[in-house]
């Protein structure tokens, strides 16, 4: 931009002896509207975007909190403790403890573990997740990977099944896609115990390409039993 004001003010020059014109004072001038211009319109828009991503993070928030109160949950997740068979529902319940307690970096990770499997809730959170920090295109992938999943056709390979499952998810024409509309604050969330023992969790550094990450243990997996199936 200030290359196009250098190039219109040395343009303008020539003509300034015979106007009155001062094209250093008028590049001066344009700047500040431009500047001025940019700035109204960012007081425009940034309330919108932190009430999107405001929005993204309580519907993550709900969808996490299902997940792991659904009646299958703790068993998923022991699943993917003690089975050889890892289950990639067992992830996504990992990842949705992992996000209620605090841990959305660590939560990211099995989330794509999860929707990698072919699970279109992990895929879901993905989006929302990414929708939540300011991510879009980020968050727009992971809607078309969604849709995807969603929208597979009996000849293919079928998604694995869900919790919930993705078409109970209302849609919203403000997301361009879908949200949750169920109140979950009677359902149990990470008490401070079990907060405390997935803040202990041991990392694994598998290499460059994947990074660090947490692995769920016993312990994890029977202090979610207690807190879900009381």
């Amino acid at each position: 931009m200030n290359s196009e004001l250098d190039h219109l003010a040395a343009a303008a020059a020539p003509f300034a002896r015979f106007t009155g014109y001062d094209p250093v004072e008028g590049r001066r001038r344009i700047a500040a509207r431009i500047e001025a211009r940019r700035a109204a319109a960012s007081r425009q828009t940034a309330p919108a975007c932190r009430q999107i991503q405001h929005q993204a993070e309580c519907e993550l928030r709900n969808l996490a909190t299902r997940v792991i109160n659904h009646i299958a949950a703790p068993a998923q997740l022991d699943g993917l403790v003690n089975s050889r068979d890892v289950d990639p529902i067992g992830g996504l319940v990992f990842a949705a403890l992992l996000y209620l307690s605090g841990h959305p970096r660590n939560a990211q990770f099995w989330f794509e573990f999860a929707a990698g499997s072919g699970d279109s809730t992990a895929s879901f959170s993905l989006y929302l997740h990414h929708a939540s920090v300011g991510e879009l295109r980020e968050a727009e992938h992971w809607l078309e990977q969604t849709t995807q999943l969603a929208n597979q056709s009996d000849g293919g390979v079928p998604p694995r099944p869900s919790i919930p499952p993705v078409h109970a998810y209302m849609f919203d024409t403000q997301w361009h896609g879908q949200n949750i509309a169920d109140d979950t604050s009677d359902l149990p969330r990470p008490d401070l115990q079990l907060r405390k023992t997935v803040d202990h969790l041991r990392i694994v550094l598998e290499d460059e390409q994947l990074g660090s990450f947490v692995l769920p243990t016993s312990e994890v997996a029977e202090q979610l039993h207690d807190l879900v199936c009381p």
